[in-house]
């Protein structure tokens, strides 16, 4: 029995929601009641609803009453031509878009072209009209980054900005995998603001070889932006980018992960990269012997209860009215966390095994795909921003990392 892989699991639900059957409206209202979806806007003819659990949690969909169609959004450039920016290795994304190559590419100016990334980034000064004198003036230490290849502007940002272009994030992206690298992955999302390149990490992680032998498969992904607005981001991720939620899911599940600021010297950080990315066999000799630990440590129902209730208590502590006792909402978010973690943790049981290892996929699986993403504050109406707000902050780590020191604990008993 092995792992169920993320990605195929999840270019499978999308392709499953691209599927236009005649019962598809009766599914989404449903999927309404229980509390997966909801409903936006709603003119007649077209609904557009927004997930507020699983793989796409955060986004949205438009279903069109008359065709049955469902629109979703990639995040990837698309040109005039109707081309998009994405090339991709043996396997076809959900979407079915960009440039398929069998066997793959390592060359960088082929992978650059079929991914739509065969263009620099430029940095020029910002002039502006001055209405007093109506002359042409430079503002002072700003400047406008844009495209090479349409001039299309990308950002504002100041003087030690220095762009890293597509070719050196491809070319960093080869030193740290080495010689032989195929690329996995490439493309550009959001105009150009944003792009990725991906790579397969050939050092497999079995858990338990000999026994349940459960692969995690990880990737090497570089993550680039040209508007001044994020670093460069070099991730140890399980997912295969190829579109925005892929990105996204990218930095969120991302087991390690560096960012670097854009300047003359980005280019130098490969051995500071190497080691935060754990791209050593130190690093997946420690990794296979815990989590295969973990298969090996049998727990209880009740001694899982248990470690669930500890889990929610540390993980999501519950503020407390001034009457000292938890509102009643809190009370009901707090039982249908437990309930889902406890549902997980028996469909993990039933594919390897009643221990540590089935308690800790489920409580990755529920903060990856369950937990609350209320927004609150200045994110109040916005769940995609509370989304990058929770990934930045790394609070799905937190919990993740409490969870399976608290797990590793149970080796000695």
């Amino acid at each position: 029995m092995t792992k169920l892989d993320i990605n195929e699991a999840f270019t499978a639900e999308k392709i499953a929601q691209r599927t236009a059957p005649a019962d598809r409206l009766a599914s989404l209202t449903a999927k309404v009641e229980s509390g997966e979806l909801r409903i936006v806007s709603d003119d007649g003819q077209k609904i557009r609803y927004e997930f507020l659990a699983g793989w796409d949690r955060g986004e949205y969909m438009t279903f069109d009453r008359k065709t049955l169609d469902v629109a979703m959004n990639t995040g990837l450039e698309t040109d005039e031509n109707g081309n998009v920016s994405l090339y991709l290795k043996d396997k076809p994304a959900w979407h079915a878009l960009g440039t398929v190559i069998p066997g793959g590419l390592s060359d960088v100016d082929s992978v650059l072209k079929a991914g739509g990334l065969d263009w620099t980034v430029e940095k020029s000064p910002i002039r502006y009209l001055n209405p007093v004198t109506n002359e042409m003036e430079i503002f002072p230490r700003q400047y406008l980054t844009h495209r090479s290849d349409t001039g299309k502007a990308l950002g504002t940002v100041g003087e030690i900005y220095t762009p890293v272009q597509n070719r050196e994030a491809y070319e960093m992206l080869e030193d740290l995998i080495g010689l032989g690298m195929v690329c996995e992955s490439a493309g550009v999302l959001a105009g150009g603001t944003r792009v990725f390149v991906t790579a397969e990490i050939p050092e497999a992680i079995m858990v338990d070889p000999g026994g349940l032998n459960d692969p995690i498969r990880q990737f090497l992904a570089l993550l680039n932006s040209h508007d001044g607005k994020t670093p460069f981001v070099g991730l140890r991720t399980p997912w295969r980018i190829a579109c925005g939620n892929t990105h996204n899911f990218a930095l969120r599940d991302a087991s390690a992960k560096i960012s670097i600021r854009h300047t003359k010297n980005a280019k130098n950080k490969i051995e500071e990269a190497r080691r935060v990315l754990g791209l050593t066999l130190e690093y997946y000799g420690e990794l296979a012997q815990e989590e295969t630990e973990l298969v090996h440590t049998e727990i209880t129902l009740s001694e899982a209860d248990k470690l669930i209730a500890e889990i929610n208590a540390e993980g999501w502590p519950v503020k407390l009215g001034a009457d000292g006792k938890p509102s009643k909402r809190s009370e009901t978010v707090t039982t249908k966390r437990v309930e889902k973690m406890h549902e997980l943790f028996e469909f993990e049981s039933g594919r390897v095994g009643r221990n540590a290892y089935a308690l800790e996929n489920a409580v990755t699986g529920y903060v990856d795909h369950y937990a609350d993403l209320r927004p609150r504050g200045d994110l109040k109406g916005n769940r995609l921003a509370a989304l990058g707000n929770a990934i930045l902050n790394e609070d799905n780590d937190k919990v993740k990392k409490l969870t399976h020191t608290k797990l590793l604990t149970l080796r000695t008993r």
